[in-house]
């Protein structure tokens, strides 16, 4: 064989350099992705916590908790818990300009639990006012007319 004749293509070693070259790349670049994936599922999660979450506070919104201290209800595909205590003990509010009004009312702490498929997803708390009415309103009538 000629010494001097050229050479076609790779040699080995030139063929496992590009390939070290290559893996040296790729192995940052595939790290990246693995965990750009994981957030954009983490923010999906989050994303759904945070639409059940607002989907658990018109559950709550609506109850009063003086009249309905615990109890559950559905929440589109979610179950929604809770449970209220009293903070302050209720009382009479003021009717204007003066005097003592219909209702009692009173500030509560109502813990929710979110349940997805029955079990407890997550949990928050909110402040809430419950009311009761205690009396009926006065009816005033007009005065004869006089002759």
């Amino acid at each position: 064989m000629n010494a001097s004749r050229s050479q076609n293509g790779f040699t080995l070693l030139e063929a496992l350099v590009a390939l070290v070259l290559i893996a040296i790349t790729l192995v940052p670049l595939y790290e990246w992705v693995g965990r750009s994936l994981g957030a954009g599922a983490k923010m999906a999660d989050i994303t759904k916590q945070a639409e059940a979450q607002l989907a658990a506070l018109a559950v709550i919104s609506r109850i009063n908790p003086l009249e309905e201290a615990n109890g559950t209800s559905d929440a589109g595909p979610y179950r929604v818990r809770w449970q209220s205590t009293p903070k302050v003990e209720p009382v009479d509010n003021v009717a204007y300009p003066r005097g003592i009004g219909l209702y009692q009312v009173a500030l509560y702490d109502v813990r929710a639990q979110v349940l997805k498929d029955g079990a407890v997803w997550f949990e928050f708390q909110v402040d809430q006012v419950g009311y009761r009415r205690v009396r009926n309103p006065m009816v005033f009538q007009a005065p004869p007319p006089q002759r």
